[in-house]
């Protein structure tokens, strides 16, 4: 159902959203480049393929101008650029510019949504926390706290977790401190958190984070 050309892909069911990156005119004598950035969506039961977002640009390579993953909830799409964090409705149309949200956030970042914020990673400016209904940006951890090289962040919406090298680090969103979990050698890890309020709930997964260390799973 995708094309050969995504970059990436995120889930915000019953949608797929995924971003692809043409290359329109790559050839490596050329000092101006075009290359073509599209967001598309699709049913996951089936339905027509979308495109919500069709950008071409020049430049003197042919990477992508979304700087970041894309994330999504119900209304909208989130991404960074070089310049801010972006959002584009979920049932935007080709013509539709994405709306700037902050300019603290920008560059190569990774990002996650909970319900009611935007959170990014950057190896510089640590994890930010933006509030989607206002813009509002704040740093949650200093870049300092994060580590060298941070990579692989994802939340649970109970914390965010990320890498650095083998060692799995996590922050609670309500605040606190950064705890480094699993010990060394880690080599991929799960998140899983269910809030079931009127059973009975399907999911008997535990909540927890799993973390592999070698040939080991271990559940925190």
């Amino acid at each position: 159902i995708i094309a050969n050309s995504v970059t990436e892909y995120t889930l915000a069911a019953p949608k797929l959203f995924w971003r692809e990156l043409q290359n329109v005119s790559c050839d490596p004598d050329l000092h101006t480049k075009t290359a073509r950035d599209l967001v598309k969506r699709v049913a996951l039961q089936g339905s027509t393929k979308r495109t919500l977002y069709d950008r071409t640009f020049d430049g003197n390579t042919c990477s992508s101008q979304i700087t970041s993953n894309v994330v999504a909830d119900d209304d909208y799409l989130y991404w960074a650029t070089e310049t801010a964090l972006v959002k584009l409705p979920t049932n935007a149309i080709i013509q539709t510019n994405p709306v700037t949200v902050t300019t603290a956030v920008a560059g190569g970042t990774g990002l996650v949504l909970t319900l009611d914020a935007v959170y990014a990673l950057t190896p510089s400016g640590g994890i930010r926390k933006t509030l989607k209904a206002t813009g509002a940006s704040s740093v949650l951890v200093s870049a300092g706290n994060v580590g060298a090289s941070p990579s692989n962040f994802q939340t649970d919406g109970v914390y965010v977790y990320w890498m650095t090298g083998s060692v799995l680090k996590r922050f609670p969103l309500g605040g606190g401190s950064v705890a480094q979990i699993g010990g060394g050698g880690v080599s991929g890890y799960f998140p899983v958190f269910h809030l079931c309020i009127f059973g009975p709930c399907s999911d008997t997964t535990p909540n927890g984070v799993f973390v592999a260390t070698g040939d080991v799973v271990n559940r925190y």
